[in-house]
């Protein structure tokens, strides 16, 4: 499922108004916004790929099995807890993409 806008859409708009910023400013401003949150994500999209490959690396496997759906569960849990939001990041990805298949099945 897509989101609502492109990038390439989102840059088309106007931005939010400000009262006390010219239309140029504001649009200036909201384009700064924009490449911060493709900056940021990118960024952390960079980490949790490092540390699935470390993972992986290290022998890790079945982050995309149904059966460990539970197990996924109890860890985000403790992650959070950890304050670990790269691992949480990536369980939560695990999840997502398993929580689907699991769906399907029942139906």
């Amino acid at each position: 499922m897509a989101g609502k806008y492109t990038l390439s859409e989102v840059r088309q708009l106007k931005g939010p108004a400000r009262s006390r910023e010219s239309a140029k400013d504001r649009k200036k401003a909201f384009w700064k916004d924009l490449d911060n949150i493709e900056e940021s994500i990118s960024a952390f999209a960079e980490l949790m790929l490092d540390k699935m490959f470390d993972k992986a690396a290290e022998g890790y496997s079945g982050w995309d099995d149904e059966e460990n759906k539970e197990y996924l569960e109890k860890q985000i849990r403790s992650h959070i807890e950890k304050a670990d939001y790269v691992d949480v990041a990536n369980i939560a990805m695990m999840l997502h993409l398993i929580c689907p298949k699991q769906e399907q099945k029942a139906r």
